[in-house]
């Protein structure tokens, strides 16, 4: 259960043909890794005639992941969230902006968001791509360049 998530227990590990007051104690914190919902793939996007650009993505689930008779993946979550945020530059360690509320996988940043945080529209766009779970929050990030 959830309850149990980061909280430190101690076990011990006994062999076949071993008692177990000769194991000794193991520290194990349960941080719930396999729960974090994947990096989203296919990262890509476009720009328009108003210098907005669209920034859309391809997501995956951690549950029943066969891709069967052409269709979608399981979300595998209680509901499709998304955070992207874009960054200053090719280096990912300063984020300008980040977008948040997303439902579908794509986000729009646009010519004024781009001014408002570089002073011009940009000719590249670094993102990261997070699919957020209700259980554990932030999934793995997955990177692009627009």
């Amino acid at each position: 259960p959830s309850s149990e998530y980061d909280v430190p227990r101690l076990y011990k590990a006994v062999s076949f043909d071993r008692y177990i007051d000769e194991a000794a104690f193991v520290d194990f914190t349960h941080t719930a890794v396999a729960r974090h919902p994947y990096s989203p793939v296919q990262l890509g996007g476009g720009r328009n005639a108003a210098l907005d650009i669209t920034l859309t993505w391809v997501r995956r689930t951690r549950v029943n992941g066969g891709w069967n008779n052409y269709a979608d993946v399981s979300l595998g979550e209680a509901t499709e969230a998304y955070e992207v945020e874009i960054y200053t530059t090719s280096g990912y360690t300063v984020v300008a902006r980040t977008i948040t509320g997303l439902s579908t996988p794509t986000a729009t940043y646009t010519a004024a968001q781009q001014t408002t945080d570089f002073g011009s529209a940009q000719a590249t766009v670094y993102f990261k791509v997070f699919q957020i779970s209700a259980a554990v929050g932030r999934g793995y990030e997955a990177k692009g360049v627009v």
